[in-house]
């Protein structure tokens, strides 16, 4: 056991709420904590960063590349931590690069990548919806019927043997982008189409074309799946579980049904309860264990009317709950922390609020919501820059 704090970076790309909460859990766990993220984004105004440096490109991967090796190179952190999930095609591309042997990356950055992702395969595997289940399904595990697609013939045909609803899915896609129930056929059909040609040359020419304005890195750098899938729609709670995994290992997990969500049922959570179902943990430990991941992973799935659980998907980041240790009784940072320090890891206790509203997501979802007063609002109010951001 070292007296040394254990360092560990955020990379974040994009500007999404929940990363900015993360950097308190980790400080709180014993981290030293750096973000690398762009000027005015969430992620920048906590107060709870050691180390704050801004990405100097937007438009650029190489660039971005560079000069995250600099920071890890002058700061050498024990871990990397991506805070969205443009972040984790990111990195999933400049292992793929360097792996192609196209990105020459030192042994003590690939170490640090090791340490941060464990078996590099399953980033590939875990950022495609298709090949998550794919992969669940070879495992055994339960998931909703579905087919990968080619045609509007083939999304129609498939949609009428699944039955109506269907969930017409992007592979890569987050916060409920890329996803369309559809009742009928011509709704599969409008979404199939939709969700297709940004596949094909008019979806590639509009990113070349985003690129040059300096709006977004090269697609290079991105190597999203971009197949289409028609996917049984299960009825039910929505639900997820954030994990920490070290080398395909779950160290504790803390799981939640979505009660609210905003801006849409498939959309980011507003109101969490927490609640133990070994169904879910389950899964996921075998999951995990197949892939050999290391992380803060968090899993989507849906639970029927009898409570059987069914994976929807992987986000191989961290999401909404991980932060929420002190709260949920089972910290998946804290957990982190220990496995690094080399400390025993905490046994789960019993939640302090079993029903959190998110803030600022359900307050923005209806002002006058009755969880704003009867469940714990989770509102940064020692971190007041960050909540006077959103």
């Amino acid at each position: 056991m070292s007296d040394t704090k254990p360092k560990i970076l955020i990379v974040a790309l994009d500007n999404w709420h929940s990363i900015a909460r993360l950097p308190a859990a980790l400080q709180a766990a014993g981290f030293e904590v750096a973000a690398l993220c762009y000027p005015n984004s969430y992620l920048a105004s906590t107060r709870h960063l050691n180390h704050l440096i801004f990405l100097r490109s937007k438009r650029f991967g190489s660039r971005v590349c560079r000069q995250l090796l600099e920071v890890t190179a002058r700061w050498n952190p024990q871990m990397i931590v991506p805070g969205d999930d443009r972040t984790v095609l990111f990195f999933q591309g400049m292992i793929q690069l360097h792996l192609e042997g196209k990105l020459k990356l030192t042994s003590a950055v690939v170490e640090m990548l090791r340490l941060s992702f464990g078996n590099f395969d399953w980033l590939a595997e875990a950022t495609s919806k298709q090949r998550t289940l794919e992969r669940a399904q070879k495992l055994g595990l339960k998931t909703p019927r579905f087919a990968c697609v080619h045609s509007v013939e083939e999304a129609v045909g498939h949609a009428r043997a699944l039955g109506w609803p269907v969930v017409v899915k992007k592979s890569t896609g987050s916060s409920g982008s890329g996803v369309t129930f559809c009742d009928n056929e011509r709704q599969v059909s409008a979404i199939y189409t939709k969700y297709s040609e940004a596949s094909r040359w008019k979806g590639r020419i509009k990113s070349r074309l985003i690129q040059a304005r300096g709006w977004m890195l090269g697609p290079a750098w991105f190597p999203a799946d971009r197949s289409v899938t028609v996917n049984e729609a299960i009825r039910g709670n929505p639900a997820m579980i954030a994990v920490a995994a070290v080398n395909g290992k779950v160290l504790t997990h803390v799981t939640a049904i979505k009660v609210e969500c905003r801006p849409q049922r498939k959309g980011p959570s507003s109101v969490i309860k927490f609640l133990r179902h070994p169904g879910i943990s389950e899964t996921v430990e075998k999951l995990v264990g197949q892939w050999g991941a290391t992380g803060l992973l968090g899993f989507d799935f849906m639970l029927s009317d009898n409570g059987e659980a069914s994976l929807i998907e992987c986000n191989p980041r961290p999401i909404s709950i991980t932060y929420m240790g002190d709260l949920s009784g089972s910290d998946p940072v804290l957990a982190l922390h220990h496995h690094l320090a080399g400390l025993e890891i905490p046994a789960p206790a019993a939640p302090r609020h079993e029903v959190v509203a998110h803030f600022p997501n359900e307050w923005r979802r209806d002002p006058q919501s009755p969880y704003l007063a009867n469940a714990w609002h989770d509102v940064p109010w020692d971190d007041p820059a960050c909540w006077k951001s959103w």
